[in-house]
């Protein structure tokens, strides 16, 4: 379920892959009540990784199978910013520390890769 691989569709923000706030009260949602692909994905390596080693492999292997575009430059990046914070909340939620420089480098490079601006319409 983890490797499966996902696209979003004229993302925007991209709550179908991640949903961090809700979209009419734009209140934070709990980790436990989100239900975006991508926090799914989290959600099962979260519950069946033996060790934080596991789940951050595990976490990377989720982000590699997510992918989204939008027309808009200022949708992607609102897209890519909501992927990058839901792993830093879901890192602290695991590990109760903040990633380090090197793991959110490694995870925005993917997410930078994965959600890209385009014409959906005209290609």
């Amino acid at each position: 379920y983890v490797d499966a691989r996902r696209l979003e569709v004229c993302c925007g923000e991209a709550p179908y892959l991640v949903s961090r706030y809700g979209t009419v009260t734009g209140q934070t949602i709990p980790i436990k009540d989100r239900i975006g692909l991508l926090d799914r994905k989290l959600r099962i390596v979260s519950e069946n990784a033996k060790n934080d080693l596991e789940w951050k492999n595990w976490v990377i292997r989720a982000y590699q199978s997510c992918y989204g575009y939008d027309f808009s430059g200022d949708n992607v990046l609102l897209a890519r910013e909501n992927l990058l914070y839901t792993f830093i909340e879901y890192t602290k939620e695991r590990t109760g520390q903040k990633p380090s420089l090197k793991e959110l480098k490694h995870i925005s490079t993917i997410i930078a890769w994965n959600l890209w601006q385009m014409n959906g319409l005209t290609m």
